[in-house]
């Protein structure tokens, strides 16, 4: 918890409202971490034991989104009397 509080670009993030202008969050540390250990926990149950590959996905993941300057968003809309012929 205190090498997460002590990193200037994810401590710069956290108890911070982040977002866009039409929804915004704030999260702590222990959110993260949490995040994490459900996913494992999850991952354990499911396979018998500690999935090294799920917690280095998700941990790149976390660092991807607290160093990289932009975030990938995926938006859907569905288009009214459009119509799709295949």
């Amino acid at each position: 918890m205190e090498l997460i509080q002590s990193d200037g670009e994810i401590s710069k993030n956290l108890n911070a409202l982040v977002g866009t202008s039409s929804f915004m969050c704030r999260f702590d540390a222990s959110q993260y971490i949490d995040d994490l250990l459900v996913k494992q926990i999850s991952a354990f149950i499911e396979k018998g034991h500690f999935d090294q590959k799920a917690f280095e996905e998700y941990y790149t993941l976390l660092e991807n989104f607290f160093y990289n300057q932009a975030v990938d968003l995926l938006a859907i809309s569905l288009l009214q009397g459009v119509r799709v012929r295949y």
